[in-house]
């Protein structure tokens, strides 16, 4: 039998002030009492698949091989279309419905991915429900998963498992020397910053110190910082977080409040050739 000891992490959208997350710790260490289970975090919007599946990617590759991730943000549970599934990338595991939750990261990993459709019962929760998958299927899959359980024995692999677009940003170049990148807002966390999907890797080797880069964002002109304490007012500016993506900010005040930052709102990042 392979390491007991892996890392289970838990993403969900079912808070803290209910027993729901204790009970999944309570049947995975009934399952596999040397276990490390990590919270990823549980605020997660209600039923905010998209969310879930963006503070997974923003999260997962922080952890060591072979961790299984579980992520239960499920509208749909119950219902007998919506399948559980086991996605498996060259490092890491994955558990949680066929729902969209993953996007992430089959964008991420694309070819590299592999998805099982779980249909193994013996492998669930004795008391199944029809409403707590968390606990029921997803929690006890995972355990059974980190206790080195071959991935073939929980079911066969399917090609078509669900998912949505995670927008790209779009380069526009026929303005130069000036030309600049088309992005939008995809995640707000506790603070109120406002994720762009504009990431470092995207636009780095698009400038040099021969450029400057602002951001405007609804006719603003927003400076960028290098830390959160170098802004000197409650103006919106920009940083590059410590995922690498462009966020929006005000120091000490939720830019999402003051500045009424909604998902999908465009930003433009803007790559100006110096001239002179």
């Amino acid at each position: 039998m392979a390491n007991t000891k892996r890392v289970i992490t838990l993403l969900t959208d079912f808070g803290v002030n209910d027993s729901f997350v204790a009970q999944m710790k309570g049947v995975i260490y009934g399952i596999n009492a040397d276990a490390n289970v990590v919270d990823i975090t549980h605020q997660v919007r209600a039923f905010d698949i998209r969310g879930g599946a963006i503070a997974l990617g923003l999260a997962y590759a922080y952890f060591p091989c072979d961790t299984v991730h579980v992520a239960v943000v499920d509208p749909g549970v119950g219902y007998f279309g919506r399948r559980p599934i086991i996605v498996r990338t060259r490092q890491q595991w994955f558990v949680g419905p066929d729902n969209g939750i993953f996007s992430f990261i089959y964008r991420q990993h694309q070819q590299s991915v592999t998805v099982y459709h779980i249909t193994n019962s013996s492998f669930f929760y004795k008391e199944k429900s029809s409403t707590f998958h968390g606990r029921d299927i997803f929690a006890p899959v995972a355990a059974h998963l980190s206790r080195g359980i071959a991935v073939e024995a929980f079911g066969n692999v399917i090609h078509n498992p669900v998912t949505f677009d995670i927008p790209l940003p779009t380069i526009h170049v026929e303005n130069y020397p000036e030309h600049y990148i088309e992005g939008e807002i995809i995640y707000i966390d506790s603070f109120g910053n406002a994720f762009t999907n504009i990431e470092l890797s995207f636009f780095a080797d698009k400038f040099s110190d021969k450029h400057s880069l602002f951001i405007t964002y609804k006719g603003m002109v927003i400076e960028f910082q290098n830390a959160y304490a170098n802004a000197y007012d409650d103006a919106l500016y920009a940083i590059i977080n410590s995922n690498d993506y462009i966020e929006l900010f005000v120091y000490k005040e939720s830019a999402s409040t003051k500045y009424d930052i909604k998902l999908e709102d465009k930003v433009y990042l803007h790559i100006k050739q110096a001239t002179g």
